[in-house]
């Protein structure tokens, strides 16, 4: 029983991990970075869509190397023109 009640713990204190590891990636950096949180737009529909399309951004910034998403948004609002010729 001992042996079992571990085994729920660490799978307990996995499955927190992996949830703050979401959290702070993702969640956390969406709302300092895009104030998610104080978003005003409504519905399902349209605020999965805008969140979403956050979310992809965040991509792009990750995949041009950037750590720090207040230095993509600052690079993209100075090099909008290099973006506009990837796409």
């Amino acid at each position: 029983m001992k042996k079992k009640m571990l085994v729920m713990d660490e799978t307990f204190a996995e499955k927190i991990k992996a949830h703050w590891l979401i959290e702070n990636q993702v969640h956390w950096v969406k709302d300092v970075n895009f104030n998610e949180d104080k978003s005003r737009i409504k519905g399902i529909d349209v605020a999965g869509k805008f969140s979403l399309l956050v979310t992809l951004i965040l991509n792009i910034y990750r995949s041009l190397g950037f750590v720090s998403i207040k230095e993509g948004q600052s690079w993209l609002g100075n090099n909008w023109e290099k973006i506009l010729a990837i796409a």
